[in-house]
């Protein structure tokens, strides 16, 4: 029972992992193809949310390993 928690939990960071890796790249696709079209605003904005996201990506990579090695540790006892 334990290995199915690990299991999709592991599986569960991992779509959002993915959900957010995809999302930085179109981001970046997006900000490099429309970079003179847009106002400086949105410039701004842009490249806070591509440095947000990538440093969103590290912790969430971090916490699929320490689930991988460690497993599923019961928070209750």
């Amino acid at each position: 029972m334990v290995i199915d928690e690990v299991k999709e939990e592991i599986g569960y960071l991992k779509l959002w992992l993915g959900v957010v890796v995809v999302t930085n790249i179109g981001l970046i696709g997006w900000s490099v193809s429309h970079f003179e079209q847009i106002s400086s605003i949105k410039t701004a904005l842009s490249v806070l949310s591509i440095l947000f996201l990538s440093i969103l990506i590290l912790p969430l990579d971090r916490q699929i390993e320490s689930f991988a090695r460690d497993g599923y540790t019961d928070k209750k006892g």
